[in-house]
C-alpha cells in the first residue's frame, strides 16, 4: 500500500483529478483520498503546510498500514543547474531551524536517504517561506520533508521524497511561486511516475 502526502491541496488537485481518487471520510483533520498510483493501492492525505503538520499526516498513513510514503510537493532552489518545473529527488534532508551552533555543536548532519538517491541533492526544511541565499552549494528547500524522513525512519516505512521546483528561493520567490504553483504540478505528473516507478523499483 502506497502513501501520498502533499501539503497543499494545489499541489493534489491534478493527481487527484488525473486518478480519479475519492475523498474518503475519515474522522481526521486532513483530508484523505483513496484509489490507485501506480497499479498500486493508495492513500493520499493533504497535511497542510509546515513540519507539524506532515509529521502528524505522516502517523496517519502508517495507521492506515501503507508501506511506503512518498512525499509530492513543490519547492524553492538555488541552483544553477535546477530550473523551475524540474523534477527532483533530494538524498541528503536538513532541517533547517535546527540550531545549536551557540553552544558549538555541529548542526549540519542531515538525515541521508538510502545510496540509491543517487543525485546527492540537498534540501533544507524550514518553518518559513524562504526568499534569501542558505548554502553555497545546490540546494533545494520546503516545509515537510525532514519531518516526513524522521517519522518514516521511526516507523521503517520506505520514503520518497519528490519535489517540483516552483521558485528560485530568492527575493522574487513569493510572487514566482503564487504564478507557478498550477502549471508546474500539472505538468509535473508524467515526469514524477517515472521517477517514483524507478525509486519503488530499486527500493
Amino acid at each position: 500500500m502506497v502513501g501520498l502526502l502533499f501539503a497543499m491541496l494545489e499541489e493534489a488537485k491534478p493527481y487527484i483529478s488525473k486518478y480519479h481518487w475519492r475523498k474518503k471520510d475519515f474522522k481526521s483533520k486532513f483530508p484523505v483520498y483513496e484509489g490507485s498510483y501506480l497499479n498500486e493501492p493508495c492513500f493520499a492525505v493533504i497535511s497542510g503546510v509546515g513540519k507539524a503538520n506532515a509529521a502528524v499526516a505522516t502517523a496517519l498513513l502508517k495507521d492506515l498500514e501503507v508501506d511506503t510514503i512518498i512525499n509530492i510537493g513543490s519547492c524553492g532552489a538555488n541552483s544553477k543547474n535546477l530550473k523551475v518545473g524540474d523534477v527532483v529527488i533530494p538524498s541528503q534532508l536538513y532541517d533547517g531551524d535546527f540550531d545549536l551552533s551557540k553552544f558549538g555543536k555541529n548542526t549540519k548532519n542531515p538525515y541521508n536517504l538510502s545510496q540509491s538517491q543517487e543525485n546527492g541533492l540537498k534540501c533544507y526544511t524550514f518553518s518559513k517561506f524562504v526568499t534569501e541565499k542558505i548554502d553555497h552549494d545546490d540546494y533545494v528547500v520546503d516545509m515537510e520533508c525532514y519531518a516526513i524522513a524522521c517519522l518514516c525512519d521511526y516507523f521503517k516505512i520506505k520514503f520518497i521524497p519528490v519535489k517540483i521546483i516552483s521558485d528560485n528561493a530568492n527575493e522574487n520567490a513569493v510572487n514566482d511561486f503564487d504564478g507557478n504553483i498550477d502549471t508546474v504540478m500539472e505538468d509535473s505528473i508524467n515526469k514524477v511516475e517515472k521517477l517514483i516507478q524507478r525509486r519503488l523499483h530499486q527500493c
